[in-house]
């Protein structure tokens, strides 16, 4: 993949900081309509998300769950066909704590994002968390 200046990795830059912002316009007008968003941890959302409705109500949930729900961007690189996202998610449950880094890894067409695969790095301990919590 090529560094954080390709015009794909500018497209998830502006694509975090609209889901960051809640601006479900800009959202829409980067994501592909069919867009899939694949979560693949256990947890209450595990599974495939489709159409930019569906991906909306996914975000809004996961974002007001919990006492305390924090991204941190660690880095992003793309090229034509890919791009990844590292960050790092703090989050407090039911007096459940996580910190963990995880990857977003998605898939461009026609120049918007199609296709996004959330993938915690510590798998285990994202299960844990969710399963402790009540989940």
């Amino acid at each position: 993949m090529s560094n954080h200046e390709h015009p794909n990795a500018l497209l998830i830059l502006q694509c975090w900081q609209a889901a960051s912002q809640g601006d479900a316009e800009t959202l829409r007008a980067i994501w592909a309509d069919d867009i899939v968003w694949h979560a693949t941890s256990e947890g209450p959302w595990k599974g495939d998300h489709i159409g930019a409705n569906s991906v909306l109500d996914y975000l809004s949930r996961v974002g007001e769950m919990g006492d305390l729900y924090e991204l941190t961007l660690q880095s992003v690189l793309a090229n034509e066909d890919y791009g990844l996202v590292a960050f790092h998610v703090n989050s407090e449950m039911n007096g459940e704590t996580l910190s963990a880094n995880q990857i977003l890894f998605g898939q461009f067409k026609n120049g918007r994002i199609s296709e996004i695969w959330t993938l915690a790095l510590d798998r285990e301990a994202v299960e844990v968390f969710w399963k402790n919590a009540g989940f």
